[in-house]
C-alpha cells in the first residue's frame, strides 16, 4: 500500500515536472513507440525528487521508470487524440516556463535549504512523541448478513455456544467470512465507543447498515504504545520535512510580499464572486 501511495504522488509531480525525451547524446533506457527515454531524462527525473523520498526512489527504481515510459504513453496518446488542436500553444509555452521557474526557485529556496540531520530528527520525535503513540486497539470479528431474522438467529446460535468463526465463513456475506469475520485490531474510531467498550468475549447487539444486518464480536485488547525512535525515523523525517519546508517557505512568501506592491480590485473581486466561504458567511 506504502509503495503504491509514493508511486502514485510521485507520477503526479512528475506530471507536472520538466524533462525531455529523447536526447540523442545519452543512453537510451527504453524505447515507447520509438521514442528514447535516455538515462540523461532519468537523471533529471531524480533532481525532481525531495531528500526525504530518496530513499524510496532507490528502493523502486524499475517502478519509476515504468511511470517514465507510462507518462510519454499518455503524451503520445494526448498527441494523437488532437489535444494540440485544443490548446493556444503560446499560452502553453509562457505557462510552462511560469511552472518551472516556479518550481526551480522553490527547489532552491525552501526544498535545497532543508537539513534533515540525524539529530534534527531526534529532536522533533522527542517534542511530537504524542504523533507517534499506537492507539488502545481490540480484535473484532464480524458478521453481516441481509435479513434481521437470520442475524437474529446467528446470533442465537453463538450466545447457546456456536462457533462465531464457523459461523461466520458459513453465513456472513462480508469478505471478512473468508478469515471467519476476523477484522484484526481496530481502534476506537473505526468502531465506535459503544462497540469498543464491549468486554473481551462479548457479542453486539445485531444492527442495521445499508449493506444488511451485522454484529460484532469483541476479542482481546492491545494497549496504547509509544513508539520507539527507531520504529518512528522515517516517519519522523517526513513529518520533520514538511515541518521545515512549511517554515522556510513562510519565511519566504513574506519576504516577497513585504518588497511587492500587489493591489487587488475589489470591485473585480465582487463580480466574479471571488471570496472565501467563511467571509460570505460572516458577511450574512
Amino acid at each position: 500500500m506504502r509503495k503504491r501511495v509514493f508511486l502514485a504522488c510521485f507520477l503526479f509531480l512528475f506530471l507536472v515536472s520538466a524533462y525531455g525525451c529523447g536526447k540523442k547524446d545519452a543512453s537510451t533506457l527504453a524505447l515507447v513507440n520509438g521514442k528514447a527515454v535516455t538515462i540523461e531524462d532519468y537523471n533529471d527525473m531524480l533532481t525532481s525528487i525531495a531528500p526525504q523520498f530518496k530513499g524510496e526512489a532507490d528502493a523502486h527504481k524499475r517502478d519509476l521508470l515504468n511511470n517514465m515510459v507510462l507518462d510519454e504513453l499518455i503524451y503520445q496518446d494526448a498527441v494523437r487524440a488532437g489535444g494540440y488542436k485544443d490548446i493556444d500553444n503560446q499560452k502553453l509555452i509562457e505557462s510552462s516556463k511560469k511552472r518551472i521557474l516556479i518550481a526551480w526557485l522553490l527547489n532552491r529556496e525552501v526544498r535545497d535549504k532543508i537539513n534533515i540531520s540525524e539529530e534534527a530528527v531526534r529532536a522533533y520525535y522527542d517534542g511530537h512523541k504524542a504523533e507517534f503513540i499506537q492507539p488502545e486497539t481490540v480484535r473484532a470479528g464480524y458478521i453481516l448478513v441481509d435479513s434481521e431474522s437470520e442475524a437474529a438467529d446467528i446470533k442465537q446460535q453463538i450466545e447457546k455456544g456456536g462457533n462465531f468463526e464457523e459461523l461466520a465463513k458459513k453465513y456472513s456475506k462480508d469478505p471478512s467470512a473468508l478469515s471467519g469475520g476476523d477484522l484484526g485490531y481496530l481502534g476506537r474510531e473505526q468502531l465506535g465507543d459503544e462497540i469498543f467498550d464491549m468486554k473481551p468475549g462479548s457479542l453486539s447487539d445485531i444492527a442495521k447498515t445499508p449493506l444488511g444486518y451485522y454484529m460484532v464480536k469483541i476479542g482481546d485488547k492491545k494497549p496504547a504504545r509509544q513508539f520507539e525512535f527507531e520504529e518512528s525515523r522515517e516517519r519522523a523525517g517526513f513529518l520533520y520535512a514538511q515541518e521545515e519546508r512549511a517554515k522556510i517557505f513562510d519565511g519566504f512568501s513574506k519576504s516577497l510580499q513585504s518588497s511587492a506592491r500587489v493591489k487587488y480590485v475589489e470591485k473585480a473581486l465582487k463580480e466574479n464572486a471571488i471570496e472565501n466561504a467563511d467571509s460570505v458567511n460572516a458577511q450574512r
